[in-house]
C-alpha cells in the first residue's frame, strides 16, 4: 500500500508527511505543547519530540470519515469505532464534527494551525503501510493511500454544504434561456489557460534562497476573473462548411474574448445569454460586469488575471462579506495582478510584474483623460517590497553568517551524526552552508508573519473603510523561468473564514 497524489489534487489542502523541527512549552498546559511542522505552529500531546514523524492536515481540509471513524476523533461518539450503547460516558471522543473539518483553533491567546498526530496513528488505520521508511517520505504531500486494488481518498477542500441560491431565478427563465443557447464550444485549450493554483508559502519556503529576487504584494479578498482576447473556434455558415467540404481552405479560428472565474469559463459558447443574468447564480453577474468593462483594451494573444473586490454591481450584497475595498455600495474594483501573451501556437509569454503595474498605470491614465467612468473600477496593484529576499529586514541573512558561533557550528554536525545514525540518507543539508540558509528561511518566514509595519500582516486592511483584518501577501520570483506565485495569510483572516465556516456560508470563490 502507498501514499501518492490524485489527479485533482490541491496541494493547499493535502496531508503531508512531516517531522517535527522544534518544541515550544506552553507554560499554563500539562498535557499539550507547540510543534513546528511544515512551517507550522500545531498543537500536539506533550510526549510529541523533536525529530518525531507525524501527519500533518492543514486548516480548512476535511479529513475523510475513516480515519476520524477508526482513531475515534469524532466529537459525536456515535460515529467512532468505539461506540457502545449505553456507555457514552465511557466511550472516547475527539474533536471533529461529522463533516471532517480541521479547524484553526484558538486555545485561549495560542492559535493551532491545523491537526497533526504520529504517523502509528495512519498505520493503525492503514496496516498495510506498516514497514514504510517514513523517513524517505519526509515532506511528500498526498490526498491518497491505496494500492492497485482499491484507493482511498484522505482528505479534501473542505466547503460548507450548499443550502440555497442567494436570488431564486423566476420560473422557466433557465429553461428558456437554454432553449436559446446555441451549444457551440468555441474554447480552444492552448489558447485559454486558468490560473495557476497559488500555494502556501509555509509549504514551499525551501524554494527561496536570500539572494533571490522577490516582490511582494498585497492579497486581496475578493473573486478571481480572468479576460483574455485569443484564438477561439469559429461557428461557419451553411456555405463555409459546404467550402470546407469540397476542398477550400476556411479559416476556422478567430479572436475573440473570453472571460472566466478561477476555474469556470462563463462565456464558454457563442450565445451570449449563456450568463444573462436570468442564469446567473447571484443577483448581479460580476464577472460579465468586468468583461463589459475591460475586455476592449486587450490586445490579441493577451489575457489578464485578477481579482474584482467591492459590491456586486447595483447591489448591496458584498463579494466577499464586509471587504468594501472603498468602494461605495453598489460598485465595484478590478486589480489585474497577472498578464500573459499567447501566440497563434499556442506559446505563452509571461510578463514581469513591472510591465503589469505600467500596463495598469497607463490604462488608469488613459481612462482618467478620457473621462471615462472605468477609471474609478480600475485598481492598481499594490506592490508592499521589490528586492532580494535576504535585504527584507536589516540584512537578516547577513546577520546570521556574521554571528555563527561555536554552538551553531556544533549544532549542525551533532544533527548530522544523529540523522546518518538513524539512516536518514541523505540528508537535506548537504553542506554546513545549506544548514544556515534553512536557518535563515524559518526566521525569514516568522518575520514576515509578524510584520506589522512593511507588510501590515495581523493588521486591519488599510484599504477598506471597514474594519477588516488584511488577508495576507503573494510573493513572487522574479525573472523566473516558470511563473510561481506563494501566499502567506494572516492568522486573522483565517479565523474569519473559520467563523464563516461555522455558519455554513460560502463565498463566491467556492460556490463557482
Amino acid at each position: 500500500m502507498y501514499i501518492f497524489k490524485s489527479k485533482d489534487i490541491n496541494l493547499n489542502y493535502a496531508a503531508k508527511i512531516c517531522k517535527v523541527d522544534e518544541i515550544i512549552p506552553i507554560e499554563w498546559a500539562s498535557n499539550i505543547t507547540y510543534a513546528v511542522v511544515s512551517n507550522n505552529k500545531v498543537v500536539v500531546d506533550k510526549d510529541t519530540k523533536v525529530g518525531d514523524i507525524l501527519v500533518y492536515f492543514p486548516c480548512e481540509c476535511a479529513i475523510c470519515p475513516k480515519i476520524l471513524r477508526e482513531l475515534n476523533l469524532y466529537a459525536n461518539a456515535k460515529l467512532n469505532s468505539n461506540y457502545e450503547e449505553g456507555k457514552e460516558t465511557e466511550s472516547v471522543k475527539g474533536l471533529f464534527d461529522k463533516n471532517g473539518r480541521v479547524k484553526m483553533k484558538k486555545i485561549r491567546d495560542i492559535y493551532s494551525f491545523g491537526f497533526a498526530m504520529p504517523i502509528s496513528l495512519l498505520e493503525q488505520v492503514y496496516p498495510d503501510l506498516i514497514g514504510n521508511d517514513w523517513n524517505m517520505c519526509v515532506d511528500m504531500q498526498f490526498d491518497v493511500i491505496g494500492d492497485s486494488m482499491t484507493d482511498d481518498k484522505i482528505c479534501w477542500k473542505y466547503i460548507p454544504e450548499f443550502k440555497e441560491p442567494v436570488v431564486k431565478p423566476k420560473a422557466g427563465s433557465y429553461k428558456k434561456a437554454m432553449k436559446r443557447l446555441n451549444r457551440f464550444d468555441r474554447i480552444i485549450p492552448t489558447q485559454f489557460r486558468f490560473h495557476y493554483d497559488t500555494y502556501k508559502l509555509e509549504d514551499n519556503v525551501s524554494q527561496f534562497r536570500p539572494t533571490d529576487n522577490i516582490t511582494i504584494t498585497t492579497k486581496v479578498h475578493g473573486a478571481s476573473i480572468i479576460l483574455a482576447r485569443v484564438l477561439c473556434k469559429k461557428k461557419l455558415s451553411i456555405f463555409e462548411r459546404f467550402k470546407k467540404f469540397i476542398g477550400f481552405t476556411v479559416n476556422d479560428y478567430e479572436y475573440g474574448n473570453v472571460y472566466s472565474s478561477r476555474r469556470v469559463i462563463k462565456n464558454k459558447y457563442i450565445n451570449p445569454d449563456a450568463t444573462s443574468k436570468g442564469n446567473a447564480y447571484y443577483s448581479s453577474d460580476i464577472y460579465s460586469c468586468v468583461n463589459r468593462d475591460f475586455s476592449g483594451f486587450l490586445s490579441q494573444g493577451m489575457t489578464i488575471y485578477g481579482e474584482v473586490v467591492g459590491y456586486l454591481e447595483g447591489t448591496d450584497k458584498y463579494i466577499q462579506k464586509n471587504h468594501d475595498y472603498g468602494c461605495n455600495v453598489g460598485t465595484w474594483k478590478f486589480m489585474p495582478y497577472r498578464i500573459t501573451t499567447t501566440d497563434q501556437l499556442g506559446n505563452v509569454t509571461e510578463w514581469e510584474i513591472d510591465k503589469v503595474y505600467d500596463w495598469v498605470y497607463k490604462l488608469k491614465t488613459y481612462l482618467h483623460l478620457t473621462k471615462n467612468p472605468a477609471y474609478d473600477k480600475l485598481m492598481l496593484l499594490d506592490i508592499l517590497y521589490e528586492g532580494e529576499a535576504g535585504k527584507m529586514y536589516d540584512n537578516l541573512y547577513d546577520s546570521i553568517f556574521t554571528n555563527i558561533t561555536c554552538k551553531d557550528i556544533e549544532d549542525f554536525y551533532n544533527q548530522r551524526f544523529e540523522m546518518l545514525k538513524n539512516g536518514n540518507i541523505p540528508w537535506k543539508y548537504e553542506t554546513i552552508n545549506n544548514f544556515f540558509i534553512d536557518k535563515w528561511r524559518t526566521k525569514w518566514l516568522e518575520s514576515m508573519k509578524n510584520d506589522k509595519t512593511m507588510l501590515q500582516m495581523e493588521c486591519d486592511e488599510p484599504l477598506c473603510n471597514n474594519k477588516v483584518p488584511r488577508e495576507g501577501v503573494v510573493i513572487r520570483k522574479c525573472n523566473d523561468k516558470v511563473s510561481e506565485a506563494f501566499k502567506l495569510k494572516s492568522a486573522a483572516h483565517y479565523n474569519i473564514e473559520r467563523k464563516q465556516h461555522d455558519k455554513g456560508e460560502t463565498d463566491m470563490e467556492e460556490t463557482n
